[in-house]
């Protein structure tokens, strides 16, 4: 058997460069922290090392999280620490063995697999911890402002 096996992470489609390579059963956080290939803080300011926005690589912050768009069957199970943060960080989603939202700090890949990295992502976790003064998030669209006013009534601002 073949040690070692690397396969892709697509977060843009529509852009060629928008991929990086992951080992097989490595985590997806782990994968992005280790693609140097921008400025990947000049293109999104949440984003210290690699596309993904990571702070903590523990399931402790929320900020790591995305949608797995294609090769679900290819993400590791979540286990019960990641569903519990999950469900604190107010993510509802179905009792599923692979469901669709996942804290890429714990998600493993073992295949090519197609996230999406929401516009929020590294906000919302921090949002609902209280952990931030003041939070604004850029209008680039209708969705953000929609997101904003969700944001504030979950909150309770």
């Amino acid at each position: 058997r073949t040690i070692n096996k690397k396969f892709s992470v697509i977060f843009d489609e529509y852009n060629r460069d928008s991929r990086f390579e992951v080992i097989e059963g490595e985590e997806i956080a782990s994968a992005s922290q280790r693609d140097h290939s921008q400025n990947w803080q000049e293109r999104d300011i949440r984003c210290w090392n690699g596309p993904v926005p990571i702070e903590c690589t523990a399931a402790s912050c929320g900020t790591c999280w995305v949608g797995i768009l294609g090769g679900a069957e290819k993400v590791s199970e979540v286990a019960p620490r990641e569903r519990r943060a999950m469900k604190v960080f107010g993510y509802n989603q179905p009792e599923a063995e692979r469901p669709f939202l996942r804290l890429a700090c714990q998600a493993k890949a073992t295949g090519n697999v197609t996230i999406v990295i929401p516009p929020w992502n590294a906000v919302f976790g921090k949002k609902v911890r209280g952990n931030v003064d003041e939070l604004e998030l850029e209008p680039a669209t209708s969705s953000a402002k929609k997101l904003r006013e969700t944001i504030a009534s979950v909150s309770g601002e």
